[in-house]
């Protein structure tokens, strides 16, 4: 009975082996866009200063783009409220081509008469790729129309990450138990 059972846990052991790994690719890169945005929420005498709200004008083009996001060249950018950011955030904030940018949370960095700074953090999604964590940062300086550059970038390196799939994890917790059973079974 030891001998078949030892066998049984070397097969589900061996099949746990086999079944291999997945692998999460995330995506890597920067990208800036720019065009024009107007204020909003805030009091008329200081609209850029008391702002709540940025509406962004319906051409948005992209600055900069690095890594992954190589190759985009237009954006659409969807008006949002900051203070206070929606508790659902904003999904998506951005798009270009197939990448999307969804926003968690938001910061004021500095806010003032002729300036305004915010950063953030969020998901980038896209096809063939795995969500990725990346951050944002949006300054703009005049008022009403003025420019604005946004950049989104993400903190992981790029390089794929070897993730164990749920059913190597679970054939290789049932050998491991099955072991177990034998040993006490043979001190037994």
């Amino acid at each position: 009975m030891t001998n078949k059972l030892l066998k049984s846990m070397i097969g589900v052991l061996a099949l746990a082996l086999a079944s291999g790994n997945a692998m999460a690719v995330f995506i890597q890169g920067d990208i800036g866009f720019g065009g024009a945005f107007t204020p909003a929420g805030g009091n008329l005498s200081d609209p850029l200063g008391t702002a709540t709200t940025i509406n962004f004008a319906s051409t948005v083009f992209v600055t900069s783009a690095t890594g992954d996001f190589s190759g985009e060249t237009a954006a659409t950018l969807t008006d949002f409220t900051f203070s206070p950011l929606p508790p659902a955030g904003v999904d998506p904030l951005w798009t270009a081509g197939t990448f999307s940018f969804a926003l968690n949370s938001i910061g004021i960095d500095f806010q003032g008469t002729n300036f305004l700074a915010l950063s953030g953090a969020g998901i980038v999604s896209a096809s063939g790729f795995d969500d990725t964590t990346g951050t944002f940062s949006f300054s703009a300086n005049s008022v009403g129309g003025g420019s604005f550059n946004f950049s989104a970038g993400t903190g992981a390196s790029g390089k794929g990450v070897i993730v164990a799939e749920p059913s190597t994890l679970a054939l290789t917790g049932m050998a491991l138990v099955l072991l177990g059973f034998a040993g006490v079974r043979s001190k037994g």
